[in-house]
């Protein structure tokens, strides 16, 4: 079978849902090709997607989700994306022509609007398959001409309805995470491995792909709280961010800190940790839950890390941080050591282990010329 993956660099989690696929699927003997659809769509077209993406998120949080809001309603704003990316659609027909797949799959909702277009303007009838990397959509993720939608969870169903989606055509299996995240390991082991103590609790601190600034003032907050813990802090690859949380750990001597930058085996800290700190990107809560681990989120931006957010407190798997209150919060956390308990048992109920093989398994009756795979009643397929 030959798979065609389209992701975007705005923010990390599309490529990241792209990669764990495209690994996955690689591993099986299928032919795959994992292609950036915005530098493709043109310079300009990739700068205003993820660029600009990035800084208001960074910068202008408030705008960011203004503009969230817009695209997520039928308005003037919300037509117009689908008109844009029709005009943009013919820049991936090229890639279409060459690779020729048996099926596509995009992880980015502007490249499932251009393949979307190509197929309406009747230049190609590949089947298309929508991977939403997100615990809640938005209007620009409903496409006229595709096969199948992909979901974090069976309760995006109603707001996917809501939105024109086709119960039918909604596939809860989960964001595909990698491989090692799905390998379970012993939470001492997993400590022995890596030189923590296996005595105090570990709170691990992330600041996702790109890093941020506010998860070195949260740290300051809870080294100052004097907590019974010890501290794992990873900052990806903001060099900056690193050599700012090594300076401040160094004002708490007292304070069981590791600051790491960019690692490429997180999978060891998330099963060493009891309690993950992090903003609420799609990718890091999902590789969160594969290792039953809990999460006290903060910062989340407006749209859908705050979608997210509400999922996971709705679901029992997370706890929101209120500024100035983060400390108080965390310790009355591993105080009530039945909370704690109840949240890791919810994200272990939370299974979406076979997320790549369900996946795999559609792309190959879509690629068989099954336009319509098997279905039931309530829009699952529970095969």
């Amino acid at each position: 079978m030959k798979v065609l993956i389209f992701y975007a660099m705005a923010g990390g989690g599309h490529k990241m849902a792209a990669q764990a696929l495209a690994d996955a699927l690689a591993a099986q003997g299928d032919e795959v090709c994992l292609d950036d659809s915005m530098k493709r769509a043109g310079r300009f077209v990739n700068w205003f997607c993820c660029d600009v993406y990035k800084w208001l998120a960074k910068h202008w949080p408030w705008a960011f989700g203004f503009a969230y809001r817009c695209s997520d309603k039928k308005t003037g704003f919300g037509r117009f994306v689908p008109w844009v990316t029709a005009k943009l659609s013919k820049r991936l027909l090229p890639l279409l022509e060459e690779f020729k797949p048996d099926v596509v799959v995009s992880t980015f909702h502007f490249a499932a609007q251009m393949i979307s277009a190509l197929r309406e303007q009747g230049r190609t009838d590949v089947p298309l398959v929508c991977m939403l990397t997100d615990y809640a959509p938005c209007m620009p993720w409903i496409c006229k001409n595709l096969d199948a939608y992909i979901t974090a969870a069976e309760d995006m169903l109603p707001q996917m309805t809501e939105r024109g989606a086709a119960a039918e055509q909604v596939y809860p299996f989960g964001i595909p995470v990698r491989a090692a995240f799905l390998q379970k390991e012993e939470k001492k082991a997993a400590r022995r491995q890596l030189g923590l103590s296996e005595n105090l609790p570990v709170v691990l601190i992330m600041a996702g792909s790109f890093g941020v600034k506010k998860s070195l003032g949260l740290y300051e907050h809870l080294a100052a709280a004097e907590l019974p813990v010890q501290f794992v802090v990873i900052t990806g690859n903001n060099e900056a961010l690193r050599q700012g949380f090594t300076e401040a750990a160094a004002r708490y001597p007292n304070v069981r800190t590791r600051v790491e930058g960019f690692r490429a085996d997180v999978q060891h800290f998330m099963f060493a940790a009891d309690l993950l700190v992090t903003k609420p990107g799609g990718l890091t809560v999902s590789e969160a839950l594969a290792c039953g681990l809990p999460l006290a989120v903060f910062d989340a931006i407006p749209g859908q890390e705050e979608e997210n957010a509400f999922f996971l407190e709705k679901r029992g798997m997370a706890i929101r941080l209120e500024a100035g209150r983060c400390g108080e919060q965390i310790r009355a956390l591993l105080q009530e050591s039945g909370r704690l308990e109840e949240m890791r048992a919810a994200c272990r109920a939370f299974d979406k282990s076979d997320a790549v093989p369900r996946t795999r398994a559609l792309l190959e009756k879509l690629a068989g010329g099954r336009k319509e795979p098997k279905k039931n009643p309530d829009g699952f397929n529970k095969e």
